[in-house]
């Protein structure tokens, strides 16, 4: 199980024990976890060479208790991404954070904090704020017919992105 949530700035992550992940996903995240920059030897369907952008070769390391991987981006400003995994009854749980700046914040530190703000939080909880919100959402939108399907369908859909795309409180 996999979602974005609406209402914080967090990705939650979740998936059995009994879970047996394909080879290249077990690589794929002992990779991640082990923070080591390899180049994507295994996954060829990644060949992108940013540094004739002028992307430097990202950072990766801990921090307290988490992982993270720290972009600087040519314009000045950083991206962090920061995981965390913790396994619990029968279950490996992973939340993950990003947080980007451009005044030079300490952008690991920002993220590391909304994901401690979410261990106070059940994922239910925090999944139940999420599916208010859509339904909210969805109850306030007019409710559209149009004799082309196709169309119908794109104005839904444009809805659903923009509103994934933004924030109200700018988070």
């Amino acid at each position: 199980e996999v979602f974005v949530s609406r209402m914080k700035p967090l990705i939650l992550m979740r998936w059995p024990d009994s879970l047996d992940l394909k080879v290249e996903y077990k690589s794929f995240f002992e990779l991640v976890r082990s923070g080591e920059h390899k180049k994507s030897i295994g996954y060829p369907h990644i060949k992108a060479d940013l540094s004739k952008y002028g992307y430097k070769e990202p950072i990766t390391g801990s921090y307290k208790d988490v992982s993270y991987s720290l972009q600087h981006i040519p314009d000045g400003g950083k991206v962090a991404v920061v995981w965390k995994e913790v396994k619990r009854r029968g279950f490996h749980k992973l939340r993950l954070a990003i947080a980007y700046s451009l005044s030079g914040e300490d952008v690991v530190e920002i993220a590391y904090q909304n994901i401690e703000k979410s261990f106070s939080l059940s994922w239910r909880s925090i999944f139940q704020e999420h599916a208010n919100w859509w339904s909210s959402f969805w109850e306030k939108r007019s409710i559209i017919h149009l004799p082309d399907d196709r169309l119908e369908n794109l104005y839904h859909l444009e809805m659903y992105k923009f509103s994934s795309s933004s924030r109200q409180d700018g988070i």
